[in-house]
């Protein structure tokens, strides 16, 4: 296996990584008591703390 064949596979794994992770996140949402907007609120303020 080339190298560059392992980067294509990693990029690939990141980008559904990313997406699955943004399927949780937003099925999360969904079921959590309060609206996806509030969810949503909540993950933009802990993203700023950093």
């Amino acid at each position: 296996m080339k190298k560059s064949d392992f980067g294509d596979i990693l990029e690939v794994v990141i980008i559904l990584a990313v997406l699955v992770a943004g399927l949780f996140y937003t099925a999360y949402g969904l079921f959590d008591t309060s609206s996806v907007s509030g969810s949503h609120n909540r993950y933009y303020e802990a993203r700023e703390d950093f």
